[in-house]
């Protein structure tokens, strides 16, 4: 989990977010569409970024196949239901990631490594391709 630096534990401990489990939920495209004022506002779920999901990939687990971007690593789940398509980032992977409905695409630009680069995609390539899995 990530957040503001100058948020301490303390914090989170007063907004009782980790004082039970919380069940691993993804937001479906109808929960989003229908009110999503209600569904967020009635949440006790943490808000905060992590790498949950991306987590849950098991890269090792993955079945790799060529797409029109490159090699990619599709899980053994690749769609949520009710879901559609989320492209997300700001996790590097050494290769592209299909996992319920997040499209893993940061390849680590940043670090300049031999392994690392910017990957680009267009939405009308790549999206009907993966949804064709």
């Amino acid at each position: 989990m990530t957040g503001d630096p100058e948020l301490s534990p303390r914090f989170f401990e007063q907004q009782n977010i980790h004082k039970k489990p919380v069940p691993d939920r993804i937001l479906t495209d109808a929960e989003l569409d229908s009110s999503p004022e209600d569904v967020l506002s009635s949440m006790r779920d943490a808000m905060v970024w992590g790498r949950r999901v991306f987590k849950a990939a098991k890269p090792g687990q993955a079945q790799a196949v060529d797409s029109p971007v490159g090699r990619l690593l599709v899980s053994r789940k690749p769609w949520h239901p009710g879901l559609s398509l989320v492209y997300a980032g700001h996790t590097p992977a050494y290769q592209l990631r299909l996992h319920a409905s997040h499209f893993y695409l940061d390849r680590g630009a940043f670090k300049r490594e031999p392994h690392s680069c910017l990957q680009l995609v267009c939405h009308q390539q790549i999206h009907p391709w993966l949804t064709g899995l």
